[in-house]
């Protein structure tokens, strides 16, 4: 069968007058004509071919094969054959008239619903008479895509259940169907009311005469709760958590005496992650609390806080420190003490300042992670509002404190440290502290030219060109290891820190008839020729031309950068972390308050014995 588009048609160009025999007038008639023949069968819905083939077969031929798509499935519709010796009209798969293989139907009616089980494929009809004559076949082939997956989809949760809707059924489909928590259930709407409100998680996907198409997925899970605690404070709790990202979350807070949150009893419900409850009977209580959404789907696992009956500590506590009497001796960052107005004055070339003080508690003071402060001005000028003799609404009396006394706190914020971290009995090594070199469970090496200056809160040790820092350690494979950096100006390429290890086997020689393994392995590749192990590296430094700080090894090939903006006058805390099989190296800025981190899949390098602080580029 032919195939033929449609066209717009015009006149040609006719001569005025035929010369000669009119052969060429004739030729622009004949295929002018032509032209017009084709566009009369195409907007018939039959070509050329087709009305030559009908002449040609036995029987007539049927027109208007048409194939469409519905919400009931596919129609195959057609013309009757004007003729009364008509038996039947035959639809198939293939050519092969009166075949069992690929027959669909057999039918006197003009239409059927009957089609091949596949997507695509082609359909052929033909119209047979009484006495067996067959008409020429009229074909379809077709190619139906497979139902895009749903969207928009909403659980409403009723009085009847959860109300389930999505958008709607495609006009080219029959239906939908619906898993839910693993169970199939149907729908030729896009509306459905499951008849229980907890639902887990629902796969939905459009069908239709073909199969079933994409399918959609959305999941009710929620997460466990983080950052949990409770804290006393007279006859008062405080209950703190973590928010999580799920409309119109809730959550659940039991009491028990263990962590069992079956056993526990119900004491309160939230929409918010802070709530305030009276202080139950004295004892050691686990307060557990769990995640529900509208679906009543809980978190997996409770999480717990563990209220002991200690004897309770009072939080608040008044300081007084008159920093006039000791002329301002803190640590002074764009900052002069002026004498002569007995308070700090900001360089003339800063437009920020920064004072730091060490404050003492009187008392032990259990620790949590926020603290509240308040800047309050205390004085015992004895200045009176008569001796003022400027106006309300002025500069100055704008400056002028609840106290009396001009000054200014505008801009002033109150940053604090709640403790120093003085180290562990279990710590391997505790180094670089309060303004010395000595380091616990291990000696120093070698030490010159050493001086100590302040970093943020506490002394640590100014290395320069001439400094040497090392130090004898025991560090196993898997460590973690943290240390402040203060950073004075613009830095170029160097190397913070060092980790010295030589012995992959807990060994320092070993000859050549001891060795067991292969000639590639990884201990090999550490071995010098005369059997002593060569000296495996890591090293924490900087590289100016990425602007990134990085942590690398003499054993893997892998380089974990951290790339974070920093002032030029900036403090920087870094930490490095290995476990059996993952290397995470992290750094918290302090100016800005940004931090990064990088995880890997890395196993340990090796131990190490040694340890250099001599930053060099």
């Amino acid at each position: 069968m032919a195939d033929l588009n449609k066209k717009i048609l015009t006149m040609p160009d006719l001569p005025n007058t035929i010369q000669g025999d009119g052969r060429y007038f004739l030729s622009l008639m004949r295929k002018y004509l032509k032209s017009v023949n084709e566009q009369v069968n195409v907007a018939n819905g039959f070509t050329a071919d087709d009305v030559d083939a009908s002449t040609k077969g036995d029987f007539p031929m049927p027109k208007n094969f048409t194939l469409t798509f519905d919400r009931l499935g596919g129609v195959l519709n057609w013309d009757a054959v004007d003729d009364d010796s008509l038996a039947y009209y035959e639809l198939r798969t293939d050519a092969n008239i009166g075949a069992g293989y690929g027959l669909l139907e057999k039918t006197t009616a003009t239409s059927s619903t009957i089609l091949p089980q596949t997507a695509s494929g082609k359909i052929y009809l033909f119209a047979v008479s009484k006495d067996g004559k067959v008409s020429n076949g009229r074909t379809i082939s077709y190619n139906k895509r497979r139902p895009a997956a749903p969207s928009d989809i909403s659980l409403t949760k009723n009085n009847e259940g959860t109300l389930i809707t999505f958008l709607e059924i495609p006009s080219n489909c029959i239906g939908a169907n619906l898993y839910i928590d693993g169970i199939k259930y149907q729908t030729v709407d896009n509306v459905y009311l499951y008849p229980k409100s907890n639902i887990k998680e629902i796969y939905i996907a459009y069908y239709d005469q073909f199969g079933e198409g994409e399918r959609a997925y959305l999941s009710c899970y929620v997460p466990d709760v983080t950052g949990f605690w409770v804290e006393k404070n007279g006859a008062n709790l405080y209950f703190y958590w973590d928010a999580l990202n799920i409309y119109n979350i809730k959550y659940v807070v039991k009491v028990g005496q263990t962590r069992d949150w079956e056993q526990g009893i119900e004491i309160f419900r939230s929409k918010v992650n802070k709530y305030r409850y009276i202080r139950p009977n004295e004892g050691d209580c686990y307060f557990m609390i769990k995640a529900v959404d509208d679906h009543d789907n809980y978190s997996v696992n409770a999480t717990w806080y563990l209220l002991s009956a200690d004897p309770e500590i009072n939080k608040n506590v008044i300081l007084d420190y008159n920093q006039k009497d000791v002329g301002y001796s803190g640590i002074k960052t764009n900052m002069y003490y002026d004498s002569a107005m007995g308070g700090l004055r900001l360089e003339k070339t800063s437009f920020n300042g920064e004072y730091l003080m060490g404050i003492t508690l009187p008392q032990t003071i259990r620790a949590r992670n926020w603290i509240d402060c308040k800047i309050n001005a205390v004085t015992s000028s004895s200045i009176a509002v008569k001796d003022m003799d400027f106006a309300v609404e002025s500069y100055e009396a704008q400056r002028v404190l609840v106290c009396g006394i001009l000054g200014d706190l505008d801009g002033v914020e109150l940053q604090k440290q709640i403790a120093r971290y003085t180290g562990k009995t279990t710590d391997i090594i505790h180094a670089v502290t309060d303004g010395t070199s000595a380091i616990s469970s291990g000696s120093i090496r070698e030490e010159r030219n050493t001086s100590f200056s302040q970093v943020r809160w506490n002394k640590g040790v100014l290395i320069t060109d001439t400094t040497q820092l090392e130090y004898n350690v025991n560090i196993p494979d898997t460590f973690s290891i943290g240390f402040w950096f203060k950073k004075n100006d613009v830095l170029n390429d160097c190397i913070i820190m060092e980790l010295w290890g030589t012995k992959p086997n807990g060994r320092d020689y070993m000859a050549v008839k001891d060795m067991t393994f292969a000639v590639n392995s990884y201990d090999a590749q550490h071995l010098s020729a005369d059997g002593i192990f060569f000296n495996i590296i890591l090293v924490i430094g900087y590289d100016k031309r990425l602007d990134s700080f990085y942590v690398r090894d003499s054993v893997h090939n892998r380089i974990l950068y951290l790339q974070l903006q920093t002032t030029e006058r900036d403090w920087l805390f870094f930490g490095l972390s290995q476990s059996s099989d993952k290397r995470l190296f992290f750094i918290h800025e302090f100016n800005l308050n940004t931090e990064k981190r990088l995880q890997v899949f890395m196993n340990p390098c090796s131990s190490f014995d040694r340890m250099y602080l001599n930053p060099k580029e």
